[in-house]
């Protein structure tokens, strides 16, 4: 399957993102984010894996949630135009589609829908981190990884 046809699959109500997307890979191991830094693209999972944690002034990591395909990163930047909330860390090899937010600025002044889908992929993200927030505050780092392992 293609980049497209795989981006396609997973985000179905982004077609109108086809002619804008493109598509990069990253090692297992490296950051596609890091919490702070400015962030002016949203990036589409198609596959591999990827932590998604917050370092907390005590000096540990809080991890939100392990990425797979059908997550994106950037859209909470997106509405808020605030540097990453998160790092990224990939755990394989990662491909990704990805647009820049101005681009995707005016592809949503085109079609005002496309906001309407990107806020309900924030309220599932919303909801999913909420869920696993509540389940996980008590446990170290060490116990959530070993939860997420198959």
């Amino acid at each position: 399957m293609s980049d497209l046809e795989t981006f396609n699959y997973f985000f179905p109500q982004f077609t109108e993102l086809n002619d804008e997307i493109q598509f990069s890979s990253y090692d297992s191991g490296s950051f596609i984010t890091h919490e702070g830094e400015s962030l002016n693209h949203i990036y589409f999972f198609l596959n591999g894996s990827a932590w998604v944690y917050q370092n907390q002034a005590n000096g540990r990591a809080y991890l939100f949630q392990v990425y797979s395909p059908g997550w994106s990163i950037g859209d909470i930047e997106f509405f808020l135009n605030c540097p990453a909330s998160c790092s990224v860390k990939t755990t394989s090899v990662v491909r990704v589609g990805v647009i820049a937010h101005d681009t995707l600025r005016l592809v949503c002044l085109r079609k005002s829908s496309l906001v309407n889908d990107l806020a309900k992929g924030l309220a599932e993200k919303l909801r999913r981190n909420s869920f696993d927030a509540a389940k996980n505050m008590s446990f170290p780092l060490i116990n959530r990884l070993a939860s997420y392992l198959k």
